[in-house]
């Protein structure tokens, strides 16, 4: 506990003693818990889309920030200031869209619904459904999301609320199928 009181103190001074961080309460370390957890599922909830791009530039944005505040970098400091003033408007301005589209996924399904895993059953429909086309010579671009987000293409497909079968892809990948 002393080396967290010695990281604290150090906080204490860098901040002006503007914020009491001494002494630490079992409340306080709650307060940061829920704090970390809510960031990390906000971070989950936008990964895959490219509000996660600007998730990460803001970050580094205020890391430089905090960074030229805590050196006593004046000059810096204000235009970083400056910066965030003019960068909250334009930030609204230019990703109205995508902040819309989060606060619709949010209503629709909330924060803490993660997306479902590929089942074997699921699996094995695909390869079925590749054997049948290939065998006939018919060509299927079918891509499974794994770590890089499909977000931005599926919002521009269309939704099928329909179980992966073999027969539903064989359909949809039909050359006849318009």
């Amino acid at each position: 506990m002393n080396i967290l009181a010695a990281i604290l103190n150090w906080i204490n001074t860098q901040l002006g003693s503007q914020i009491p961080l001494l002494p630490l309460k079992w409340r306080d370390l709650i307060d940061v818990a829920l704090i970390l957890v809510a960031v990390r599922y906000i971070y989950t909830f936008f990964v895959g889309t490219r509000t996660q791009l600007l998730l990460r530039g803001l970050a580094i944005f205020f890391a430089v920030w905090g960074l030229a505040v805590s050196l006593q970098l004046t000059g810096l400091s204000l235009l970083f200031r400056v910066l965030a003033d003019v960068g909250l408007i334009a930030i609204v301005v230019l990703f109205q869209s995508e902040l819309r589209e989060a606060l619709e996924r949010i209503g629709r399904s909330g924060l803490f619904v993660n997306a479902p895993e590929l089942r074997a059953e699921t699996l094995d429909e695909i390869v079925e459904a590749v054997e049948s086309m290939a065998s006939r010579r018919v060509g299927a671009l079918i891509v499974i999301e794994q770590r890089t987000g499909l977000g931005d293409y599926a919002e521009r497909g269309t939704i099928l609320d329909a179980k992966v079968t073999s027969d539903l892809l064989r359909t949809i990948f039909y050359p006849g199928t318009r």
